[in-house]
């Protein structure tokens, strides 16, 4: 049975990170309620692929890859994770609340920035890019 439709909804996805999308629901032009969607992009398997094998890839390439694996919803997570135990451990430094929120602007800076890299004309001008 039918509980309502949404009129031409697409959500917007930020490559950067997750985002909810709130649509609203009617049925018989009365508004029923509201849908939440968390939307967000996964890597292809490529990008794991050039990752494995960097030697392979140029800068561009390798940088791509790795900001496609971070820009998933759980990239921040990914980079929690992979900390060494004594920094994880550590009593000085921002909190694990703060340090998210860091790696949450840094994941959006390097998404925004990658392009420059990738279509760099050679290693000296991706590395400027880089930077």
């Amino acid at each position: 049975s039918l509980i309502g439709e949404v009129q031409d909804h697409q959500p917007v996805v930020n490559s950067a990170e997750p985002v909810v999308e709130r649509m609203r629901l009617l049925r018989k032009k009365e508004f029923q309620g509201t849908l939440a969607i968390r939307c967000g992009v996964l890597a292809p398997d490529s990008a794991y692929g050039i990752l494995e094998q960097s030697a392979k890839f140029s800068l561009g390439e390798n940088l791509l890859a790795l900001t496609k694996i971070l820009a998933q919803p759980r990239g921040v997570d990914m980079l929690m994770e992979a900390r060494p135990q004594a920094l994880v451990s550590a009593e000085s430094g921002p909190s694990e609340l703060e340090l998210r929120r860091i790696l949450r602007n840094w994941v959006r800076r390097l998404v925004a920035r990658v392009g420059a890299v990738k279509t760099a004309t050679s290693p000296e001008a991706a590395q400027k890019q880089a930077r």
